[in-house]
């Protein structure tokens, strides 16, 4: 560049234009990580989430470059394997409660991921209700019923049989007036000891009354 002083003296002069230095914001590959543009000037590093700062490099040229890597936390079982229902998340997530799992611990590996290390819930087997022995009761001795004695049954005894009365047939006899006066006249003979018996007895009846009715006769005469 060619200028003139008050003289109209010709000089040359070069001018070196001032630039101002910046600083980006990328990832390992250099890439620009999304809402950290570039801005002017020399800036400190910030605090992007889901991104772990890693250094900060300063170009030749004057510029400042905060590199960061990209980190995720996971949620994984004692074996490594992730927990059903519970991706991976991008950044420095925070451990929380899973259903079924116990938080084991928190660890971050080489390249800054965190995990989020669980255990899964041990339920312990519900021990049934021990039942209780019943304690023996005692049991009656049962007590032997008393056998009723056995009553003698009186012996039935014999019906004296009674003496049969033989039936004299009844003899009709004709009455004979036997006069007692006269020594000739005898009693008829029933051919039974009762008949003279009897007859005896009749005969001196019939005497009797003849003697007396006589006297009585006499008397009257």
């Amino acid at each position: 560049m060619v200028r003139e002083d008050v003289n109209g003296t010709k000089a040359s002069a070069t001018y070196t234009p001032t630039v101002l230095p910046i600083t980006k914001f990328v990832d390992k590959e250099g890439k620009e990580i999304p809402g950290y543009p570039t801005v002017d000037g020399e800036e400190p590093k910030a605090e992007i989430p889901g991104y772990r700062f890693v250094e900060t490099k300063k170009l030749p040229n004057g510029d400042t470059e905060h590199v960061y890597e990209k980190v995720t936390t996971s949620y994984v079982d004692e074996n490594g394997d992730p927990i059903p229902g519970n991706p991976t998340e991008d950044g420095e997530q925070p451990k929380k409660d899973i259903p079924g799992y116990d938080f084991v611990k928190t660890v971050v590996d080489k390249d800054g991921n965190t995990q989020h290390i669980y255990k899964k819930t041990v339920t312990p087997t519900p021990m049934p209700d021990p039942t209780p022995t019943p304690e023996p009761q005692p049991q009656p001795t049962p007590q032997p019923q008393p056998t009723p004695e056995p009553q003698p049954q009186p012996t039935p005894q014999p019906k004296p049989e009674e003496p049969t009365i033989p039936v004299v047939p009844e003899t009709k006899e004709e009455v004979k007036y036997i006069d007692p006066q006269n020594p000739t006249a005898q009693l008829p003979n029933t051919g039974t000891k009762e008949s003279s018996t009897a007859g005896l007895a009749i005969f001196s009846a019939l005497a009797g009354l003849s003697l007396f009715g006589f006297a009585k006769r006499k008397k009257e005469d």
